[in-house]
């Protein structure tokens, strides 16, 4: 099979951080994402209906109580056995659950992780809102064929933590070079010149109307056959216009 081939299956194994049988186990279901979001858009449509329109910079505001509503209805509200997360970057803390063979990954209290806007047309790395989280974490599976799952939300003394799992990869991450050829060339992706959006030295990439950041060897690996699979990457959906601002920038 060819270098950075299209078709991206996932690969799981053993880890070398596994979590205890008291710790939290992962049980979404596949369709977990997908739930959450459109019971959570539901949620948001009642309330900007009670109140004529969600105020200007409320929005991630109203997102947390939507969603909050939405895990204890789900009975996905959850309040311990992650006494066991380790750090994992900007991001996340995270664990392995080695029975399921999945990472379990803990957003920081009352952050949904980062995205990528246009502001005035130059791209600005934000923090997140919720929803822009899990859509970014649907993006994900759509386009990667990658099998993230949402957990539910961890109640915590220091704040809501978003809960996501997702298959281990066994694999060896690229270098940037072979990182940067399988994106480009094999899966037409065209590198931006922007500065960089996440990690001091990741890359950013567009494709159509879809912009991919935080790109850099440590949120990739390179599997059995050299498939170039992306673990924890930045997915944006852009407008027609914002994605034409950024293919300007293509090279």
């Amino acid at each position: 099979m060819n270098l950075c081939s299209r078709r991206l299956p996932l690969c799981a194994t053993r880890a070398t951080l596994s979590v205890s049988h008291e710790s939290y186990s992962p049980n979404a279901p596949p369709d977990s994402l997908q739930s959450a979001i459109d019971d959570c858009e539901r949620g948001l449509c009642a309330d900007a209906g009670r109140s004529g329109s969600i105020p200007e910079g409320e929005q991630a505001g109203f997102e947390w109580r939507a969603l909050e509503a939405v895990a204890r209805t789900q009975g996905r509200l959850l309040t311990g056995g992650f006494e066991a997360l380790q750090p994992g970057g900007r991001e996340h803390e995270v664990l392995y659950h080695e029975p399921s063979r999945r990472w379990i990954k803990a957003t920081k209290p009352w952050s949904a992780g980062y995205t990528v806007e246009l502001v005035g047309g130059t791209p600005r790395f934000l923090n997140a809102a919720p929803m822009q989280y899990l859509r970014r974490m649907r993006l994900q599976n759509r386009r990667f064929g990658d099998d993230v799952r949402f957990e539910g939300l961890l109640a915590t003394i220091a704040g809501m933590r978003l809960i996501i799992s997702q298959p281990h990869i066994r694999g060896v991450a690229p270098d940037l070079v072979t990182m940067d050829r399988c994106l480009t060339e094999q899966l037409g992706w065209r590198r931006l010149e922007i500065p960089p959006m996440g990690y001091y030295h990741s890359l950013g990439y567009l494709r159509y109307r879809t912009g991919l950041f935080d790109a850099h060897p440590a949120n990739f690996r390179i599997v059995e056959g050299g498939i170039l699979v992306p673990i924890d990457v930045i997915l944006v959906p852009f407008s027609a216009a914002d994605a034409a601002v950024l293919r300007a920038r293509a090279v």
